[in-house]
């Protein structure tokens, strides 16, 4: 058995004392106990704390890993379904009675919360990918230039097109 076990328990129930034990020695190095205090706590070696707390770190970073992995799959999925339902999307332009001017139909509004699920799904997806961190690349006095920075002032300006301009020169 290892260190710091009553005699006598099981396979599984030592295993869970252990598990207990190195969740337990983790809370209390997180909040600033030292080796030696968790060892006289738990009334186990200084050695043994610490192979508990990595263990214990380890197996932490393996399941996040996976559930992380979980998410992101599940996120494919939404996007897949959002951008299927996107490409399949017909825009029909009716004329708003109160304003006279043309407006997506009903249809075409419900489509618009494909388009907002499908922005919360890629950006819960970047933040889980960690692809939202700005990255630091320069750094003077007076401000930071971030990768996004360089990126943003290195797009042209967008184009602005009036439809309905387009429109009455096609006639």
């Amino acid at each position: 058995m290892d260190e710091g076990f009553p005699k006598g328990l099981s396979r599984p129930e030592a295993a869970h004392e252990k598990e207990k034990k190195a969740l337990k020695a983790y809370e209390m190095r997180v909040n600033g106990y030292s080796g030696k205090d968790i060892a006289i706590e738990l009334d186990i070696s200084r050695t043994y704390v610490y192979t508990l707390i990595n263990e214990f770190v380890d197996r932490e970073a393996v399941y996040r890993k996976e559930l992380v992995q979980v998410e992101i799959d599940r996120l494919d999925v939404v996007i897949k379904l959002c951008m299927r339902d996107l490409e399949r999307q017909e825009v029909t332009w009716v004329t708003d009675e109160d304003t006279g001017e043309k407006v997506p139909s009903q249809q075409d509004r419900i489509d618009n919360q494909v388009c907002a699920t499908l922005f919360k799904a890629q950006e819960r997806k970047a933040k889980f990918l960690g692809l939202d961190k700005p990255q630091e690349v320069k750094h003077d006095h007076e401000h930071t230039i971030t990768i996004e920075d360089m990126i943003l002032q290195s797009q042209p300006e967008p184009k602005v097109i009036d439809v309905e301009a387009k429109e009455k020169t096609d006639e």
